[in-house]
């Protein structure tokens, strides 16, 4: 989809209507701020983004450990072999 695009669904009267694209109206261009707002505002998102975030490589080691553990079956337990050719 494009920028400011998405697809979405809704529920009228209890039932779910087919999807539909729609578009968001794009952000006007921020006026340029002076030089104290702009430090503000550069604290504030480096604030949300510590606290909010986690390292790329992170993120990708914990997604690598959870697909393994789906992917890998367990380990069958030990199990005495019966052979009915041997009576």
């Amino acid at each position: 989809l494009p920028n400011f695009h998405a697809v979405a669904r809704m529920l009228v009267a209890g039932e779910p209507t087919r999807p539909f694209v729609l578009q968001a109206a794009a952000p006007e261009p921020c006026p340029a701020l002076p030089a104290t707002q702009r430090l503000f505002r550069e604290a504030a998102i480096a604030r949300v983004r510590a606290r909010s975030t986690r390292p790329v490589a992170e993120v990708e080691a914990a997604l690598l450990a959870r697909k393994q553990a789906v992917t890998e079956p367990e380990p069958e337990p030990d199990r005495d072999v019966i052979d009915f050719d041997d009576r």
